[in-house]
């Protein structure tokens, strides 16, 4: 089985091909490959962590339930979406999820493994409006101060159950990218 987790603010329609909709990459891996794919789509607005974590507990669900035994689960993640698959392989090696064990692959497709340096700089731009003393700058900043939790979490590529609880103004004004202790799925081959 292949899982593909789309993107920021798309659904999983963003794996089908522009020229022909109809075909698509989870299409594409059962034909070459004999894959079935699951499309998963999320609410890309939530938080990393939660997502995450509803994902990993589907995933589960799916093994679980699946009327016969999967072999291999084959992870899939664009951009954000790459972000979920690692929080999820996380929490499943938390939780000791069974799924887990299936994991011989992850492919990470325009990840932003160390964070988005546009929502950092946006973070930045906002504290600087914040600070000027006219009411206007303070409105234009509130109003970017306006951004989902999911693109707040972007800008660092919170993991972690602590880094998402982290209020926005204690989060680093820095456009430096992020070091983080979460790897890679290590007994997976990833790309």
């Amino acid at each position: 089985m292949v899982v593909l987790v789309h993107g920021m603010m798309s659904t999983e329609a963003i794996w089908s091909y522009p020229a022909s909709p109809a075909d698509d990459y989870g299409a594409l891996m059962a034909h070459d490959f004999g894959f079935t794919p699951l499309y998963v789509r999320y609410n890309s607005g939530a938080s990393i962590v939660d997502n995450g974590a509803q994902l990993a507990r589907l995933l589960q669900s799916m093994v679980e339930g699946y009327p016969v035994p999967i072999e291999e689960l084959v992870l899939l993640g664009y951009s954000m979406g790459g972000l979920l698959v690692r929080r999820a392989c996380r929490v499943a090696e938390l939780e000791n999820l069974a799924w887990l064990e299936l994991v011989k692959r992850a492919f990470y497709v325009g990840t932003p493994h160390l964070g988005a340096p546009a929502e950092r700089m946006g973070r930045v731009v906002s504290a600087v409006l914040r600070a000027i003393d006219d009411p206007y700058t303070r409105l234009i900043s509130e109003l970017g101060d306006l951004r989902s939790q999911g693109i707040r979490d972007l800008g660092d590529a919170h993991l972690h159950d602590e880094s998402s609880a982290q209020p926005q103004a204690r989060r680093t004004l820095s456009l430096r990218e992020p070091q983080h202790p979460l790897p890679l799925l290590a007994r997976s081959s990833t790309t």
